[in-house]
């Protein structure tokens, strides 16, 4: 029971810092994560609109052309008209990667 628990804690620890980590850089998602940001960078309004539905706790709803382009490059699920993050993590790496680029 005592290793059970110990190997418990190690792996909660470890997806924390997996997590911590896939938001930047050095991150293991980061090639994955660069074709969405080749993606927003050439297409200034898909970019403003993705920055709103990442920058809300519920969900935004985006012009229909919009939402679909979002929804079928796969960085939005859509439900009727609401738009949210396909993922967690798209959340918080695109939230400090647009931040930068908003500056």
């Amino acid at each position: 029971m005592r290793i059970q628990k110990n190997c418990q804690g190690w792996f909660v620890a470890f997806l924390g810092q997996l997590l911590e980590q896939a938001i930047t850089e050095a991150g293991i998602y980061h090639e994955y994560l660069k074709q969405y940001v080749l993606a927003l960078r050439d297409e200034p309004e898909l970019r403003d609109a993705f920055y709103e539905v990442i920058n809300t706790t519920k969900y935004v709803k985006l012009e229909p052309a919009l939402a679909y382009k979002l929804q079928s490059i796969g960085l939005i699920n859509l439900e009727g008209d609401r738009s949210t993050p396909a993922c967690e993590l798209y959340r918080l790496y695109f939230q400090q990667y647009l931040k930068k680029v908003r500056v």
